[in-house]
């Protein structure tokens, strides 16, 4: 007796969740495609010479600009950027720890991170200037003044909100101190550290390429749009502005495959 096979037919239509992720991947696409069709329409519209025209940007910029000078601008830039985030977040995350483990320390301490978290950075460029000097070093140091009282903030708020029931819960099933903190804190500084990074590292490039621009420096992608902008050419001033922007989107990119890795 043979047997009978039923043939069931092949669907090469895509699935519910294949069709959710390629309408992402449209959508993003789209974001991308959209300013700068906005910005071609607009420049082409007003043909004016402080709007040129995206074509008009690139080509000057390939025309002007070497490999070698675009590389050692954007690493004088990010170098600084990242120097001065590492250091901010080590010590701001350090102290902030130090600080929430003594409740009357962190009252005691509340006054003073509340007024150097709510002044403004570059009125402390003057101070660093002239104590240090123009040089990258009080650059760094501005930098990371700026950043610190954001990084202890932010750590010392979460670190109020972590259980003291599961930490008593813990001790009295006579859990060590370090498992407490690899269980407990330590989860909770990962979390509130991919927050911050976020914060922290943009503000760390916007405060870096101001320092550029305002207080001068030999490199840097600040000191780039100002040299464009003092000779006229509003075209290498806007490449400029653009890689400043590709900078800051890659550093972002850069926490959320971080975020994504540490699985949080």
């Amino acid at each position: 007796m043979k047997r009978v096979y039923k043939k069931h037919p092949v669907s090469f239509a895509a699935t519910p969740q294949e069709g959710n992720s390629m309408k992402k991947y449209q959508f993003q696409i789209l974001s991308f495609l959209l300013p700068i069709i906005l910005w071609e329409i607009f420049s082409l519209s007003i043909k004016s010479f402080f709007f040129p025209s995206l074509v008009a940007i690139v080509k000057e910029a390939f025309d002007n600009i070497t490999v070698a000078k675009l590389l050692t601008n954007v690493w004088a830039t990010l170098s600084l950027t990242l120097i001065s985030f590492l250091v901010a977040n080590f010590l701001g995350i350090t102290f902030g720890y130090i600080i929430s483990v003594q409740k009357k320390v962190s009252i005691l301490f509340s006054f003073t991170n509340d007024f150097f978290r709510s002044l403004p950075t570059i009125v402390t460029f003057p101070v660093f200037m002239t104590i240090f000097g123009i040089n990258d070093f009080s650059k760094i140091l501005v930098t990371i003044f700026g950043l610190f009282w954001i990084v202890l903030f932010n750590t010392i708020n979460s670190l109020q909100t972590l259980s003291q029931a599961r930490i008593k819960y813990l001790k009295s099933l006579n859990a060590s101190s370090i498992h407490i903190f690899q269980h407990c804190v330590s989860f909770i500084l990962r979390k509130n550290w991919i927050t911050t990074a976020r914060v922290s590292l943009s503000l760390s490039l916007f405060i870096t390429t101001t320092q550029e621009m305002v207080i001068g420096s030999n490199l840097g992608i600040g000191r780039a749009i100002v040299d464009a902008k003092n000779y006229y050419e509003i075209n290498l001033m806007y490449f400029w502005i653009i890689v400043a922007g590709i900078l800051g989107y890659g550093l972002n990119w850069l926490v959320k495959a971080v975020e994504k890795k540490l699985e949080l």
